[in-house]
């Protein structure tokens, strides 16, 4: 009886060694052969620089700088990484329904008219990277994907591949990534830089007399360097670096401001955000003139027009009149105004002293109480 089941055991493990090395490893390839041909895209596209989009008469254009995706048209803006994340996604795993030959339409009477692919309506034209091994540092040729008309059964589209032999079938999801509005497409954050990296702020104001502010933070607290070297106020310029950094665009503008107005050649405010190694300088002109006659009251939130430095996109930002006020006394609002700097809870005694008087200690005594509150004594010497 032991003899048998060791032989139906040995049985089994040669059964299970023979799957292992060689029906598995057979079975795996076929799935990787089979899913490398429903892929749409051919492999350089793993690694993407650039995506430029048309839709119609409009282009949009987005350029991998570094590790940071940005617009460059129709705006130069950084891009919202959700939105890229969810295009490259859609690109990458790309994969065909089903896919038939270009040359087989003649034989249907069918043409790349009837699938909407001979003046596609929207097109994406991919940049890979460098690819590796390049001995020449050849770029990789540019990609073009096709995008026709709708199936007539299912959420689908036609796709014509990059060399024009295939049409594809697949999912419809992967033009609407693309069809994105440049609302969803842009960063909405004009800084770049969390707060939590913020190292200095530093304010340019125009009027009066073109005051300068520095502020910088060392060992989790902030201090004045200009215009005088005091202690600042830690939540005060924290509050004023979250109202900053949470500051939202208004709308682009397609023409530029007038002169005065301008913040890239009259600014009223420059400030700058310093991080790691990097800084972010946002320039704000004058206020949007209001669409009546009657001007805001003091008090009131109003629109400027701004612009960050380097770049040539113009819009409006709306301001609360507490960041304003804060701005513009910038030197008092952010001012640590205590003279004493301590923890009040840590104080065990004070010593009063006075001439021709007796000296006067106040003492704190263990607290007892329930509620917490410290108890004291008057302690006097000498009379």
């Amino acid at each position: 009886m032991r003899t048998k089941v060791t032989l139906v055991l040995v049985f089994l493990n040669v059964a299970l060694f023979f799957f292992i090395f060689y029906l598995r490893p057979l079975w795996l390839t076929q799935d990787q052969l089979r899913e490398a041909r429903s892929k749409v895209l051919p492999a350089t596209a793993a690694d993407i620089q650039a995506i430029e989009i048309a839709s119609g008469a409009q282009t949009t254009r987005l350029v991998k700088r570094g590790e940071i995706w940005h617009l460059s048209q129709p705006i130069d803006w950084p891009a919202n990484p959700h939105a890229i994340s969810r295009i490259l996604s859609e690109l990458q795993f790309l994969t065909h329904e089903t896919a038939f030959d270009v040359a087989s339409l003649a034989q249907n009477k069918l043409s790349l008219a009837d699938y909407g692919l001979d003046k596609p309506a929207l097109s994406v034209t991919l940049t890979p990277g460098m690819p590796r091994g390049d001995a020449e540092g050849q770029p990789a040729e540019r990609i073009t994907l096709r995008i026709g008309n709708p199936t007539d059964v299912g959420n689908r589209l036609y796709v014509l591949s990059p060399d024009g032999q295939r049409i594809h079938v697949v999912a419809r999801s992967f033009a609407e990534s693309l069809t994105l509005p440049l609302e969803q497409l842009r960063s909405p954050a004009l800084f770049t830089i969390p707060e939590f990296e913020i190292r200095s702020f530093n304010l340019q104001i125009a009027a009066p007399a073109n005051l300068r502010v520095h502020v910088r933070r060392e060992a989790g607290r902030w201090f004045f360097e200009t215009p005088v070297v005091a202690r600042a106020d830690t939540a005060a310029v924290k509050q004023a670096i979250t109202l900053l950094s949470t500051l939202k665009v208004g709308t682009f503008l397609s023409q530029p401001p007038p002169p005065e107005l301008n913040p890239s050649t009259t600014p009223v405010f420059r400030i700058t955000l310093g991080g790691n190694n990097r800084s972010e300088t946002l320039l704000i002109g004058g206020a949007v003139p209001p669409a009546s006659d009657a001007a805001p009251a003091a008090g009131q939130d109003a629109s400027y027009f701004a612009q960050i430095d380097g770049k040539a996109t113009v819009f409006t930002l709306a301001l609360s009149a507490n960041l304003m006020e804060t701005l513009r006394d910038a030197q008092d609002k952010l001012r640590e105004t205590k003279i004493l700097e301590m923890d009040t809870n840590r104080v065990t005694s004070i010593v009063l002293r006075a001439p021709n008087q007796a000296e006067i200690t106040l003492q704190r005594l263990e607290s007892t109480a329930t509620d917490g509150a410290a108890q004291w004594q008057i302690v006097r010497r000498g009379g």
